[in-house]
Order: structure tokens, then sequence, then C-alpha cells
């Protein structure tokens, strides 16, 4: 009769133990699965308060945007900012000695000082005519060396890498030619090894469909100008030809007087 009754306890004793197994698995199953609602919760939540201060965060640039056209910002950084620089056309000719001057003696020192202030467009052309055939040609007011010398400068303009670089490489290449007779194509290539551009480049433009097309451009926009053309250089500031006679002399001064952003120090 023990036997039996111990016999008749142990199922239920397993019994107990396997519900309290059960349960404590239950239990440990809701804590996981209420944990992995609460941290997906409090993932939108962050989500929520990331995502507002993201947008805070673009109301602020856009409020240091508008602040910034404010400001105004230093001599070397005018331009970038806004564009109030003075723009200057050059209309000239490769082997005009009133280029060479001018280029020399006016635009080459203003550039170097200058240059923040300044937007230059070189457009080598001057009194030259275009003529439409089986193919495009030119005749320029110096004969063939100047129209083969524009097509040099135009190229060596397209490919600089910068205004300065432009500028530059023009004013190199009137320095080297002393006299017009001179070879354009030797100045050209010591012009464009002093600077690090490519000869090979601007030679093949030069002689190629590339300069005739440049040539053939600068000449449309050398004869839309009113009035006619009569002097070499013919110097266009802001659109206008009305400062021509003084910059021709004293460019510095024009620009230093047009330019409307803050004064800058070799203005003063």
């Amino acid at each position: 009769s023990h036997l039996h009754n111990s016999a008749m306890v142990h199922p239920n004793r397993n019994s107990y133990l396997h519900d309290n197994e059960r349960m404590r698995a239950h239990a440990v199953k809701s804590v996981f699965r209420y944990s992995g609602v609460m941290l997906l919760g409090l993932f939108i939540i962050g989500l929520f308060y990331v995502s507002r201060l993201l947008y805070k965060f673009n109301d602020v640039e856009v409020d240091h945007q508008n602040i910034k056209n404010f400001v105004i910002p230093p001599e070397n950084m005018s331009g970038i900012y806004r564009d109030d620089r003075v723009v200057i056309d050059v209309y000239y000719e490769s082997l005009c000695p009133d280029s060479k001057s001018f280029i020399l003696h006016e635009l080459l020192p203003v550039a170097r000082v200058l240059s923040h202030v300044i937007k230059v467009n070189l457009k080598p052309y001057g009194k030259a005519e275009t003529y439409y055939g089986k193919t495009v040609t030119f005749t320029c007011q110096h004969g063939p060396p100047e129209c083969h010398g524009n097509m040099i400068h135009a190229c060596g303009i397209f490919y600089s890498k910068s205004s300065k670089e432009e500028i530059d490489y023009v004013s190199c290449l009137f320095k080297q030619l002393k006299r017009p007779e001179e070879d354009v194509e030797t100045a050209g290539k010591k012009c464009a090894h002093v600077l690090g551009l490519s000869w090979n480049q601007i030679l093949s433009c030069a002689t190629g469909q590339h300069g005739i097309q440049m040539m053939e451009q600068y000449g449309v926009e050398t004869h839309a100008l009113k009035p006619t053309v009569t002097f070499i250089p013919t110097i266009v500031i802001n659109d206008s030809r009305d400062e021509m006679r003084e910059a021709l002399k004293n460019l510095k001064k024009v620009v230093c007087r047009l330019y409307q952003g803050r004064t800058p120090g070799p203005c003063r």
C-alpha cells in the first residue's frame, strides 16, 4: 500500500514541475515579445526625433544661405557669393602693336592685382574678314601670319585652365614676338611649355577645324559690335564702350571706379 501511494505521488510531482517549466518558458517568451515591442517603439520614436532634428538642421542651412547674401565677402572671395565683377571684353589681333601694348601694360598688370574683381574675355580676331566658300577662310589686317597667330591665341585660350592662364599665355606670346615677322609657332611652343600647356593640342587645334570654328565665332561676335569696330584693340567694359578711351591708358582706374563691391586694396 505504501509503495502504491508513492507511485501515485511521483506523476503529480512531475506534472507540477512540467507546468512550472511551461510557465517559466511562457514568461520568458512574453518578456522577449514585450521587449521586442518596446525596442520597436523606441526605434520608431528615435526615428521621429532624428527626422525632427534633420528638419531643423535644414532650416538652419536655409537661413545660413539667406544670411550669406547679406554678408560682405572678403576681397579675395568676391564673385563666389555674387557675380559683381567688371566684365572686360578685349577685341584684338595677334600682330597688332596697339593690342600688344594694351595687354602687356594695362590688362596684365590689372589682372595681377585685381583678378578677383574682373572677368576677362579675350577675342583674337580684330579687323579680319571671314569668307565662306568650299571652306571657311580668313584675311587679316597684318596678313596670313596674323590669321595663324590669331588661331594660336584662340586655341591657347581654349586649352587654358583659368582666366589667369589665358591672360598669361596671350601675354607670353606678345612678349616672345619682338617683331611681327618672327615665328608665332616658336613663341607658342615656348609659352605653352612655360605654362604647362600641351603645345601639340594647341597646334593641332590651330591648324584644324576646331581653330577655324573658333575664329569664325570670334568673327561673328566682332562684326556684331555696334558701332562697327574701327580701332584695335576695342575694349568693351560691362557691355559699353564709353570707358574705352580711358581704359586704353588707365584700365585700373576704370575698373576701380566701376566695381560695385567692397573697395579692393589696390583701389584705395
